[in-house]
């Protein structure tokens, strides 16, 4: 038997195990070739996927890219019911203390963006929660920002510490005053260096542009009122880019140039530099052994 067939028993009987009586068995199915075709390929394409999903029944590879594009598109698929289950089972697998996450928007095809909160882990990011939405990047609504947020929220152990890192999408005030009260969520958050801040003892407001030092050096801002509906106070951390010689700006609620440095690195290093080198996005990961359920490993 290939390896490519073990994997997709193995998945298959996993599959059982978690979403049998909840499932039909048909979705189960196509949900195993997607998951063997997507770990072996490494592509969403789907010709890629029914090539490489490892089913051994003599179906020929179109039909099963029919199996696993009908399950893409069947409306009865949804995340509470096929995904919501793995995604808590991760979630109590790890048992962390602290959740890095990141927010992140991607483009799709057909003019969609998928807006997406992942757990940064092990040089991997574990998607939590996810929407799909036509729209152009960079102008995801706050509500949807918010709706993955407080997704995100009822999944996480009460108590948990939380570090919160996003691109300048989701700098926006709405996403700044739901953090703000979340006593044990820690955030730096990219913005734009024309948004309007008024820094204290100030009357008017100036670009962060304006605020910034001069080329190679770093800049902590406090108590500063953010953006022109004066949300905040929060903090201002300007850091020189060296690679790509300009300024970076987070808006942040840590007290310190180093903490704020230190916050935007945990959740932002590997991410930047899988684009910066245009490596494949990892789709596998090891989690530590559970000790309530059976589990199983892709490696």
């Amino acid at each position: 038997m290939s390896n490519a067939r073990k994997m997709n028993l193995a998945i298959s009987r996993y599959l059982k195990q978690i979403l049998a009586g909840h499932v039909q068995d048909s979705h189960i199915y196509a949900l195993a070739l997607l998951m063997t075709g997507l770990i072996r390929s490494k592509s969403a394409n789907f010709e890629e996927m029914g090539r490489k999903s490892g089913h051994g029944s003599g179906s020929k590879s179109p039909s099963r890219v029919k199996r696993i594009h009908r399950f893409i598109k069947n409306k009865h698929i949804s995340y509470e019911s096929h995904f919501l289950p793995f995604i808590e089972l991760v979630i109590a697998s790890l048992a962390l203390d602290e959740f890095r996450l990141s927010l992140d928007s991607s483009k799709v095809d057909r003019g969609c963006l998928i807006l997406v909160i992942g757990l940064v882990y092990k040089q991997r990011v574990i998607p939590l929660a996810w929407l799909v939405y036509k729209g152009v990047k960079g102008h995801s609504r706050v509500e949807k920002q918010l709706k993955l947020l407080n997704q995100v929220l009822a999944l996480l152990p009460k108590g948990a510490k939380v570090i919160l890192t996003g691109d300048a999408e989701f700098d926006g005030t709405g996403v700044i005053e739901w953090l703000q009260p979340q006593p044990d969520w820690y955030h730096a958050l990219r913005t734009a260096k024309n948004i309007i801040v008024q820094v204290a003892n100030e009357p008017l407001g100036q670009a962060l542009e304006a605020l910034s030092p001069p080329p190679g050096q770093d800049k902590f801002l406090v108590g500063v009122l953010f953006t022109q509906q004066q949300v905040g106070p929060v903090n201002i951390a300007i850091l020189w880019h060296e690679a790509n010689q300009e300024h970076l700006y987070l808006v942040t609620d840590a007290q310190t140039l180093e903490q704020a440095h230190s916050l935007f690195q945990l959740g932002r290093a590997y991410l930047d530099r899988i684009l910066e080198e245009n490596w494949a996005i990892p789709v596998s990961f090891n989690l530590p052994d559970p000790r309530s359920f059976v589990h199983l490993v892709l490696v």
